[in-house]
């Protein structure tokens, strides 16, 4: 299991914030078909992800990362690269999941990275935008920052 500590820190925040704890699982049945869809094996690490979250959950929601939005996810980021005029493509093996509602930049893995593979960002810039390889080491990595983020910024706030 690699989110043990992303959970644990997950209910530390929602504890923090007052937020009932709703993550919403898919199913395995979901997954076999997002591999499906995709052509991919899901990295064991999204997989974990997405069996905790992947219906959706509150603190999440706006990072678009419901199973829906991998599904979907490829396609919805080459339109945003096209629209930037980036040059470059996306990995074939690159599997999308997470885009914030800002709609300029999304963060994908590349499915041969392993089981808990490296997090790279795509972002607008003014000419064209760019991709920022190895964001984060690790999907566990990429969450944890999320979340140890917003759990400073409330703690200085209060």
């Amino acid at each position: 299991m690699y989110l043990k500590h992303v959970k644990e820190r997950y209910q530390f925040l929602c504890r923090l914030l007052n937020f009932k704890e709703d993550a919403q699982p898919c199913s395995i049945d979901d997954i076999n078909r997002l591999e499906q869809h995709l052509g991919l094996t899901v990295p064991t690490a999204l997989q974990e992800f997405l069996l905790w979250i992947g219906q959706g959950a509150r603190y999440f929601d706006s990072d678009n990362c419901r199973l829906s939005d991998v599904w979907d996810g490829r396609k919805t980021a080459q339109e945003i690269m096209q629209e930037f005029g980036f040059r470059g493509e996306l990995p074939d093996d690159a599997i999308v999941f997470f885009m914030p509602q800002e709609a300029d930049k999304f963060g994908f893995i590349r499915a041969s990275e392993g089981g808990n593979p490296p997090v790279h960002i795509f972002f607008q810039e003014l000419d064209g935008g760019q991709i920022e390889w190895n964001y984060a080491e690790t999907i566990e990595d990429y969450l944890l920052q999320r979340i140890e983020g917003t759990i400073r910024l409330y703690s200085r706030m209060n």
